[in-house]
């Protein structure tokens, strides 16, 4: 009686450590994730190092090079792999376009072994006038060949322009499950 009860504490013991395991490798790449994001969109880093930095984070069956330009340069239609280069090479390299603080949440389970993960951000623009947005996003990641992967994103953003919203509603994401979002990790993508 006494090995079986040893043996259902150490099963559970591993259990939990591996469980913990994944969701830290999982909150690893969320922050990978949005560190990279952010340095692309500034121009901060090369198309090849970007891509060989985030391609693996993603399902390749989800997202492709142009969806990625796209989640980042969604503002810029024409944007491409030349075009992201020649910018790149004429941007200044000190010039942040905004001061960034990224929150991110713990990893829920969401289910058919489907893991969600949130991020809240607020960019603080240099430019003044340009305001304040806050930011938030949902990640969906699926186990893909024993590797978490992301599978989707969805996003909700509100500007503050003077104390005025451009949009009339805050509809971010705070809860899960009705309960409010847990956020365990504070991140600014260009001092990591």
């Amino acid at each position: 009686m006494r090995k079986t009860m040893i043996s259902i504490v150490i099963l559970m013991s591993v259990f939990i450590i591996g469980c913990s395991n994944t969701n830290d490798k999982i909150g690893k790449s969320i922050k990978c994730v949005e560190i990279l994001d952010n340095r692309f969109s500034n121009f901060q880093i090369s198309y090849n190092d970007y891509m060989k930095e985030i391609i693996d984070i993603f399902s390749s069956r989800y997202f492709t090079e142009a969806d990625h330009i796209k989640r980042n340069h969604g503002h810029a239609p024409d944007m491409n792999k030349e075009i992201y280069t020649e910018c790149y090479k004429l941007a200044d390299k000190d010039v942040i376009r905004y001061d960034c603080e990224i929150q991110i949440s713990k990893v829920y389970d969401l289910k058919d072994d489907t893991k969600v993960v949130f991020t809240k951000t607020k960019l603080v623009y240099k430019d003044k006038k340009l305001g304040i947005d806050y930011i938030t996003k949902k990640y969906y990641l699926i186990n893909e060949d024993n590797s978490w992967k992301i599978i989707g994103r969805d996003g909700k953003v509100y500007s503050e322009y003077a104390n005025k919203f451009k949009k009339t509603s805050k509809t971010l994401f705070e809860t899960f499950n009705n309960k409010p979002i847990e956020y365990i990790q504070t991140v600014n993508p260009f001092s990591e």
